[in-house]
């Protein structure tokens, strides 16, 4: 079956800042019959939930301006329903740390990245009060492998052909552009040189 038969529609927002993360997420969202809002970063997204009404949030946890951690202590400092807001955090990293520090500023549950479509689709659904869908788990990672062909594939079917060449393609030259701003921020701005560092294994 089709996930936009398995999934109830509903009202998403991706609070995200890397737009390659921004294309493939969304896409694997809407692909699941859902309405996608974007936020750049944690500000967007608070201003985003107090404007609009949305069923759930799917949260980035390392975003400039304001993290995905302070975003969602603030949203769950709202007045009314909104504070209630199930939100679903994203993170590039598997430590316990992480997964703790995204539970205790507020989150339902928290995905790693690189984010695989069966197992987002499950949580979205598990956390709007449907049932978990059994053929929705991961297949385990592949730690030695080079290249995670089964991700690989869920990335080309989301965007398809041509919008992954291009993002392959342009790759190169948005590496070596991260890389001079590391080089750049070098013994003066340790936090620019943590973003940029971010953004590029993100986009990588």
């Amino acid at each position: 079956s089709s996930l936009a038969a398995t999934v109830h529609p509903a009202r998403l927002l991706l609070a995200e800042d890397v737009p390659a993360n921004q294309e493939l997420i969304a896409a694997m969202l809407a692909k699941a019959g859902h309405e996608v809002d974007i936020a750049n970063d944690g500000a967007e997204a608070v201003e985003a939930v107090q404007r609009g009404q949305y069923d759930l949030v799917v949260m980035d946890m390392q975003m400039p301006q304001m993290d995905g951690l302070a975003a969602t202590r603030t949203i769950r400092s709202l007045d009314g329903d909104k504070a209630d807001t199930p939100i679903l955090g994203l993170t590039a990293n598997a430590f316990p740390e992480h997964i703790k520090a995204c539970r205790d500023a507020g989150m339902n549950d928290c995905l790693t990245k690189p984010v695989d479509q069966n197992v987002l689709r499950s949580k979205v659904a598990e956390w709007l009060g449907e049932a978990r869908l059994p053929e929705a788990a991961a297949e385990p990672a592949m730690p030695d492998a080079v290249l995670n062909e089964r991700h690989m594939k869920q990335v080309r079917d989301m965007l398809g052909e041509a919008r992954l060449r291009q993002r392959i393609e342009g790759f190169p030259a948005l590496a070596r552009s991260h890389l001079s701003r590391i080089q750049a921020a070098a013994g003066d701005d340790p936090q620019e040189m943590l973003v940029q560092t971010h953004d590029l294994v993100s986009a990588a």
